[in-house]
């Protein structure tokens, strides 16, 4: 595959799942409109005490299968081996019986306790029971779009990802209106029994000979996909502890508000920012797994990516920065505009968390899970004690600075590992667009920083030459105007 190809692959799999999740972001605002509106805040924090147990249960008992195993059914896929791809997907599928029951059991026998933890009483115990089965639903929704992204079926992957989110509103609506808070339950239900059937619709033509295995096989197949699993399911709750000892500081050193702010703030970053590396990842992962044992070529994809991320970056971070002010008064409101310094930090540490994210997938794609919990430990430290000190010295806006250094450090850390490891280097070519960018990026925070007249003009400026950057920079890799003019 020549590099055009390489690099339109990846800009069309980043539209294609960048949509996916911008729709998804739009249909989730939806229905949380409605559930406020309709449930009130009663409803609203009803609907978490349920929903927090279950994501809970799940990402404990799932043991990461369905994201894991993305990497043994691309390496299936590119040996162009049946017996391996048959063996692969026929463990897999057991797994996912084996982890939906242990989820289904697990909170069948906790829900009198999560009743009595979420409520102070057992009156909902009843509820968590019927909720139980929904975890089944959702190992196999998962392990179907786990499926299709190990299989590069990009298109079916992101139709399954927005297809359910949007029934499952429509369906939710009329059972809030009913029946009020009580309809929480059953819109659950009906929302994760609506993603089952329509993944497994999307899955079910999806061709392989099923292999008779004992439970002996599966586990000894399986290995592999349960190690990878399990250490990225316990990377992502050390991730989750870190996130909520940093509430713990700001609440006891600062105040609830505060925590709010950095609640919605954070939020917002990671939401829109963060929006172009959930539709990257779903690529990237498996195609750096189909070619894990070609040193080579991971550099060549992990350069290109990167290169890809910072170009669409460029512009979107510009834009973001600049219109800060006026994307916080319609989203949220001019009492939050306290936490523009700590917004545009984090969104400039974005740059750095790019250049660390096209390097961090090497290891989980050649099945290092040691190394990557190792790496995500570190960063995880790191990230808690930069957090403490910079609270503590300039309290929010200190928060974003620790995020900057956070990055800074991980970034060093994981480019030596790899460098180390794999001899990867990042090219020339990526160098320059990331010194670009970074430019633009810096600008834009200082711009932000003049009022009246001055503030707009530049404003302006900047966003159209950042904009201009990022197409000139395209259209070298895949002729994009050549392909707007014939399209139009």
């Amino acid at each position: 595959m020549s590099k055009a190809d390489n690099y339109k692959g990846i800009l069309k799999a980043t539209s294609i799942f960048g949509s996916a999740q911008l729709i998804v972001i739009l249909i989730t605002l939806i229905k949380s409109k409605f559930v406020a509106v309709l449930l009130g805040t009663t409803g609203y924090g009803i609907n978490s005490l349920f929903n927090n147990p279950l994501n809970l249960i799940l990402a404990i008992t799932s043991l990461g299968i369905s994201f894991s195993a993305i990497r043994n059914i691309a390496i299936a896929k590119s040996q162009k081996n049946s017996d391996l791809y048959n063996k692969t997907l026929s463990i897999y599928y057991k797994l996912l019986w084996g982890t939906g029951i242990l989820g289904v059991i697990t909170m069948l026998l906790l829900a009198p306790l999560l009743s009595y933890w979420s409520f102070g009483n057992y009156n909902y115990t009843i509820d968590f029971i019927i909720l139980s089965i929904t975890l089944l639903f959702i190992s196999f929704s998962n392990g179907y779009i786990g499926l299709l992204k190990g299989l590069q079926l990009t298109k079916l992957a992101a139709k399954v990802t927005i297809i359910p989110p949007l029934i499952a509103t429509i369906a939710s609506i009329p059972l809030f209106i009913i029946f009020g808070i009580k309809g929480i339950v059953p819109a659950l239900f009906i929302t994760h029994f609506a993603t089952f059937l329509i993944s497994r619709y999307y899955a079910k033509n999806i061709q392989y000979t099923p292999i008779k295995l004992k439970i002996k096989d599966v586990l000894d197949g399986g290995k592999e996909m349960i190690s990878l699993g399990f250490v990225m399911t316990l990377a992502g709750l050390l991730s989750q502890l870190v996130g909520y000892l940093i509430i713990l500081l700001i609440t006891r050193y600062g105040s609830i508000e505060e925590v709010g702010l950095y609640n919605a703030g954070f939020s917002m970053t990671t939401m829109y920012i963060g929006l172009i590396f959930s539709a990257i990842a779903a690529d990237y992962f498996p195609r750096l797994a189909a070619i894990c044992n070609d040193n080579i070529q991971i550099r060549e994809v992990a350069n290109q990516q990167g290169e890809i991320i910072l170009i669409l970056l460029c512009p979107i971070i510009v834009l973001f920065i600049v219109f800060l002010p006026f994307i916080i008064r319609i989203l949220l409101s001019d009492k939050f505009l306290t936490i523009i310094p700590f917004i545009q930090l984090t969104t400039l540490g974005m740059i750095l968390r790019a250049v660390s994210w096209s390097m961090s997938y090497i290891p989980s794609a050649k099945g290092e899970s040691k190394l990557f919990l190792v790496m995500e430990t570190i960063s995880c430290i790191a990230n808690l004690a930069l957090s403490y000190i910079g609270y503590r010295i300039d309290g929010l806006r200190g928060l974003g600075w620790s995020f900057i250094l956070n990055y800074v450090f991980y970034t060093i850390i994981v480019y030596i590992i790899v460098k180390h490891r794999y001899q990867f280097k990042f090219s020339g070519t990526f160098y320059k667009v990331f010194c670009i960018t970074s430019i633009f990026c810096i600008l834009s925070l200082l711009i932000s920083l003049l009022k009246g007249i001055p503030f707009y003009i530049f404003n302006i400026i900047i966003s159209i030459i950042a904009i201009i950057y990022a197409i000139t920079e395209l259209d070298k890799r895949i002729q994009l105007l050549s392909y707007i003019k014939k399209r139009f």
